[in-house]
């Protein structure tokens, strides 16, 4: 990785931005099928069979 300061700033030369944005968007994907089930988990029904059984 190469840069430099100028100012007070420092500035890099960034090779691999496109494998960063590629990993945001899949993180985004990600979070939206959590988003998801997390949402059908909130909604979820029981449903409970009760029977009565003589002894």
């Amino acid at each position: 990785m190469e840069g430099y300061l100028h100012n007070g700033k420092l500035y890099l030369n960034v090779t691999n931005m496109q494998d960063f944005k590629s990993l945001i968007e899949q993180a985004k994907e990600e979070a939206k099928q959590l988003n998801k089930t997390i949402q059908k988990l909130e909604n979820f029904q029981f449903e409970i069979k009760l029977s009565e059984e003589e002894k």
